[in-house]
């Protein structure tokens, strides 16, 4: 996954953008090598006219991303063969629409995937830790060194954002469901009962 796209509007986070773009390098680099594949930053770097984390300086991808040699088949629903994938597990930032709007949220833990598909294209894939996982264990290679990296700085404002999002949830559906409470008790006569039962055994507590 790419992006998301909702009514005509595409979200793209810097990391997806990132892996778009080491992507593009790689296949620059598999045309001016006969379909050959990396195998390491510094086979990159010849395709690329600036140090590669000058040019994504928001990510420093030579840190975050490792070259698979050889390259790994991918498993069901994905098709093709690995070539770059985060070094360990990480978060990023989703945008979702609700009823009042565009709201930020945090998907993961998973990591980007950047492959060659069976038509010869290279593409890039959002996938949970535990396809990763398994996609290891299956050829029996090792998982990529994590790197010591903190957190994205997006990452982490989605969380806050989330988090605000979450308490100001709750407090308007706090509010409205006193205001039920109140307009239950006062204009219902099963409402008057439990809150007349209600007072009642708040008086004996008390006593």
């Amino acid at each position: 996954m790419l992006a998301t796209t909702l009514h005509g509007f595409t979200y793209s986070t810097p990391e997806q953008s990132s892996a778009r773009v080491i992507a593009s390098w790689v296949n620059s680099y598999s045309r001016s090598h006969g379909g050959g594949l990396p195998r390491s930053w510094q086979d990159l770097q010849n395709v690329v006219e600036v140090p590669v984390d000058d040019a994504l300086r928001h990510t420093v991808p030579s840190r975050r991303y490792a070259f698979i040699s050889p390259p790994l088949k991918l498993a069901a629903p994905l098709h093709g063969e690995l070539v770059a994938i985060n070094r360990r597990d990480i978060f990023d930032s989703t945008l979702s629409m609700s009823i009042i709007g565009f709201t930020r949220g945090v998907q993961g833990p998973g990591r980007y995937m950047i492959y060659r598909t069976k038509e010869g294209d290279f593409s890039v894939s959002w996938v949970a830790a535990d396809y990763v996982q398994d996609l290891f264990d299956q050829a029996k290679v090792a998982l990529p060194v994590p790197d010591g990296e903190p957190e994205r700085i997006w990452v982490k404002e989605a969380r806050r954002a989330h988090l605000i999002w979450n308490i100001v949830w709750g407090i308007v559906i706090a509010g409205l469901a006193w205001w039920l409470w109140r307009f239950f008790r006062r204009e219902t006569s099963w409402g008057m009962m439990l809150g007349f039962w209600y007072d009642e055994l708040r008086k004996r507590k008390r006593g």
